[in-house]
């Protein structure tokens, strides 16, 4: 009998670094210009980056106080945005990068929030 074994190429969130991020967040950018460069790898990179910012504010979206009626493109720009912002942390662990633009979110739609909120470094 024959065994099949499927492994995922990132199957811990630990291991997903900020490079892996940038390139989608890159991916992203393309992929909804006006005239999109249609790539299978792009469209790869731009879900994977989706699925991936998406999984993680939903994880912890009891955190942030964000307005309930928050998209998945509101989330996606505000973590590109602090990555863009932000290219000397790019080597460090994607999930960290992603609460961190999502808590860069939270201050700039509830200012008042601004001493409760915990950095996460």
């Amino acid at each position: 009998m024959a065994f099949v074994l499927l492994v995922s190429p990132v199957a811990d969130a630990q291991l997903y670094r900020g490079q892996k991020l940038v390139e989608g967040w890159k991916a992203y950018k393309i992929m909804l210009a006006p005239k999109p460069l249609k790539s299978p790898v792009l469209v790869q990179r731009m879900a994977n980056y989706v699925g991936y910012v998406a999984g993680v504010y939903d994880a912890n979206y009891d955190i942030f106080a964000l307005p309930t009626d928050v998209t998945v493109d509101q989330i996606c720009n505000a973590v590109g945005k602090y990555l863009d912002e932000h290219p000397e942390e790019w080597h460090e662990l994607a999930v960290s990068l992603v609460l961190r633009g999502l808590t860069a979110m939270e201050l700039q739609q509830v200012p008042a929030r601004k001493e409760e909120t915990i950095f996460i470094r």
